[in-house]
């Protein structure tokens, strides 16, 4: 892999940028790409792919290029070419700190080791860059129908009908795929309305609530629609009315872009204020409450995440979710169910957060954590409650 001096300076400026700062590493790249217009699509792939892969193992380069006196982005190169197997031995060294030899920062490990299960193992797992899974919207093509377009472009998948997970089964309509969506770039731009990109992690939170009773269905943090979009796709013979709120209004529009590609559906969207929720009171028989969170369970599909987990941005998300709670709990009906949800490990914003909620007037029925050592996806938490 080449490099010019152009984007080794680019390279070092985005890493900065990411490691020390904070910033978002996706956002830095597009900069950078943006500005060197000259650079061909060859280098635009190196140059993504080199940083990505320095992020997510920042920590043990850094090591190493001070180990042998070559600068991360040395250590990176050398790792690709005489160094190779050098990479490895370094993170099998056990004399060399866990944190290290699996690039976490210092201060994020902390909170890992006190707030996460299994710490080691799951960082472990974490440590390596995330497949890519399509949720198949069955209303408008079935996944075999979906499975045989791919087959036609020759793009090599997985289907995974069903997931199995610590003797819990669940039904999917996903699709792994074997190489990034980038390779086949223009069939998925003509494709887009048949799947959702989302983890595995994710359609199984939708599939832990059962929708099927539910005439009315209240989002408090819809985003972008992924969920929403799954909803609609299991509650179709249905049709319930479905709330669909965020704090953002442009995400909310996204949202309404999103699924569009469903004719007659019933969702509505609001801004998540005070004032205008009122109208909903005790009107929902299911909220669903996907939380803000560390997402602290991402670290394979969001490497750069690690550097933004912080114990102030812990307490932040903590009293965040405490406000959803109390922002929405009057939308749903005595008896109605609460789906809580997080992409997150940490028990502070889990299992804290789930016995603060039984103390005000809620009984669990049942919660899950999946852990990224124990199967393919990112770590989330779920947990069904009834409102006494």
């Amino acid at each position: 892999m080449r490099l010019f001096p152009n984007q080794i300076k680019a390279l070092e400026e985005v890493i900065d940028l990411v490691v020390v700062q904070g910033g978002v590493l996706d956002g830095e790249l597009k900069k950078k790409v943006d500005f060197n217009k000259k650079w061909g699509s060859k280098d635009r792939r190196n140059f993504y792919q080199v940083a990505y892969d320095m992020v997510r193992n920042y920590e043990l380069l850094d090591y190493i290029g001070k180990k042998e006196d070559k600068g991360v982005i040395g250590a990176y190169l050398a790792s690709l070419a005489d160094h190779a197997t050098d990479y490895e031995i370094y993170k099998n060294d056990e004399s060399i700190p866990f944190q290290t030899r699996f690039s976490l920062p210092n201060s994020a490990w902390k909170i890992y080791e006190r707030e996460a299960p299994n710490a080691q193992a799951n960082i472990r797992a974490m440590q390596q860059q995330g497949a890519v899974f399509l949720r198949i919207n069955t209303a408008l093509i079935s996944l075999e129908a979906f499975s045989e377009k791919l087959n036609t472009h020759e793009i090599a998948h997985t289907l995974i009908t069903n997931i199995q997970y610590k003797e819990r089964s669940f039904n999917l309509n996903c699709i792994q795929l074997h190489q990034r969506i980038q390779q086949h770039r223009y069939f998925f731009e003509e494709n887009q309305s048949y799947y959702e990109i989302q983890d595995l992690g994710s359609q199984i939170i939708t599939e832990f609530m059962d929708f099927s009773n539910a005439t009315t269905i209240i989002e408090s943090c819809a985003g972008h629609g992924g969920k929403t979009s799954h909803i609609l796709d299991k509650t179709r013979e249905t049709n319930p009315l479905i709330i669909s709120c965020d704090k953002d209004k442009k995400k909310l529009e996204a949202l309404l872009v999103r699924i569009a590609k469903w004719k007659n559906h019933k969702v509505v969207t609001e801004q998540a204020k005070d004032k205008l929720l009122e109208k909903y009171e005790n009107m929902a028989d299911i909220v669903c409450m996907d939380m803000p969170c560390t997402g602290s369970g991402t670290l394979k599909r969001q490497a750069d995440i690690k550097y933004r987990i912080s114990e102030k941005i812990l307490e932040e998300r903590v009293a965040s979710q405490r406000e959803v709670f109390h922002l929405f709990d009057s939308t749903l009906k005595s008896g109605g169910q609460l789906l809580y949800s997080t992409c997150s490990l940490f028990k502070s914003e889990n299992t804290s957060q789930i016995e603060y909620i039984v103390s005000q007037g809620y009984s669990l029925e049942d919660e899950l954590l999946l852990e990224p050592s124990q199967y393919p996806g990112d770590g989330f938490y779920m947990a069904r409650l009834r409102k006494n």
